[in-house]
């Protein structure tokens, strides 16, 4: 990144930030919250493992004064077990709250660019799915595909 000013980081969360203990589940991780959560036995930490890797990169990045964003499609973030890690961040976004613009359309990159006044080309996107990577650069966000073990 020596190359481009960013000033803000806007992150996927679900196999970005957070996954499922199972490793082989497929599914909707905001699905397995929906059905687990209601549990009278339900511990969060049993089902979903946190992505330190990426969180500590994270920390480093809002101690340099670079402003730290969410982008999801739904509300597992929510979770009591992860008041503490979302404080490090300034806004958390969803579909519903930015007027239902979908991650895979570019004008929701551009509302969020315009709600944190933000030059889109001063913005990071990272994210799992290609899909939403190719609507964000649409948008003229720098971007970057979430693979295990990415460095920023």
């Amino acid at each position: 990144m020596t190359t481009m000013k960013i000033k803000a980081i806007l992150s996927d969360f679900s196999n970005t930030l957070l996954f499922p203990v199972d490793r082989e589940y497929r599914g909707s991780l905001n699905s397995l919250y929906n059905q687990l959560k209601d549990s009278v036995e339900f511990n969060f930490w049993q089902h979903f493992s946190w992505n330190q890797h990426l969180y500590r990169q994270y920390q480093q990045f809002k101690s340099e004064g670079v402003k730290l964003y969410v982008f999801t499609t739904g509300s597992i973030q929510a979770d009591k077990a992860l008041t503490e890690k979302m404080q490090l961040f300034t806004s958390v976004f969803t579909v519903a709250s930015i007027g239902n613009l979908e991650k895979e359309n570019s004008q929701a990159y551009l509302e969020i660019a315009q709600r944190i006044e933000t030059d889109p080309h001063e913005i990071l996107f990272i994210d799992d799915t290609q899909l939403n990577i190719d609507a964000a650069n649409t948008a003229g966000l720098n971007t970057k595909l979430y693979m295990p073990g990415l460095t920023i």
